[in-house]
């Protein structure tokens, strides 16, 4: 091909050169779009991501054992007396009271208000002697940690003050009392049945009975509760009623007989 477009002159060997450029770029450009159209194909008949066939890890649960292990082996609350004891710090003996802590974690640092022997509440900082021989070594949110001769010992803020005891009065003696009082105020009233045709058809006190004990509840002589609370007195069984009523802070409704008239009454105990 290229010994034919030498031997073809000037004008037409450029133009088959040209020619054969423009196949060679076609077949180019044909094969990468072809190449293109596999690379789709495939992609479209098998999905996968980037990374390939890539799949969340199933969650890894610890055993009994070990999880009982691990939370045992947990202090939620460090720093608390339990703590501090099982690495060889006990609480101070000495006369000193711990008043307040200032705790500066960015530094590392920190001071606390104690007093000595004599009362008297002095700063001290971490490092400072607090008594003769014995210094400030750490600050905590409740506790300092003094150094006693190399001997690390807590003290801790004052919080052992007893809790106010209120006495609660017990009323229910007086309340008992009260009530009986208020009882003993009530008259025992003796009622007797109002029969008529030999039916039970009211309640009368006895003519004998003190006009101021009627007052009480609000009657007359000669008056006859016909009803009690809107039901009629019928029976025995109404008239017992009507007695077990009458207690403090009773509310009752009675109707009555007043001669010619029929009055409603309403006590109030």
């Amino acid at each position: 091909m290229f010994a034919s477009i030498l031997k073809a002159r000037p004008g037409r060997r450029d133009r088959l050169a040209f020619a054969e450029l423009h196949l060679i770029a076609r077949a180019c450009l044909i094969a990468i779009l072809a190449a293109l159209l596999a690379r789709l194909l495939w992609v479209l008949v098998t999905p996968v991501g980037p990374l390939g066939d890539w799949r969340v890890a199933a969650p890894r649960f610890l055993s009994d054992g070990a999880r009982d292990a691990l939370l045992s082996s947990y202090d939620p609350f460090p720093g608390t007396p339990a703590t501090v004891a099982a690495g060889g710090e006990s609480v101070t003996d000495l006369d000193l009271q711990l008043f307040g802590t200032l705790l500066n974690r960015g530094a590392g640092t920190g001071s606390a208000i104690i007093a000595g022997e004599d009362g008297v509440q002095q700063s001290f900082a971490v490092g400072d002697e607090v008594s003769p021989g014995v210094r400030l070594a750490e600050v905590a949110f409740d506790h300092v940690v003094l150094d006693r001769g190399g001997v690390r010992e807590m003290l801790y803020l004052d919080g052992a003050l007893p809790a106010d005891t209120i006495e609660v009065p017990d009323t229910s003696s007086a309340a008992a009392g009260t009530e009986a009082a208020a009882q003993a105020m009530i008259p025992d009233f003796e009622f007797e049945p109002r029969r008529t045709g030999g039916k039970i058809t009211g309640i009368r006190l006895p003519i004998t009975t003190d006009p101021a004990l009627l007052s009480v509840i609000g009657l007359r002589a000669g008056d006859v509760i016909v009803s009690v609370n809107d039901v009629p007195v019928d029976s025995q069984a109404d008239i017992d009623q009507l007695k077990s009523s009458l207690k403090p802070a009773a509310r009752i409704r009675l109707m009555v007989e007043r001669g010619a008239q029929t009055v409603p009454i309403a006590v109030n105990l």
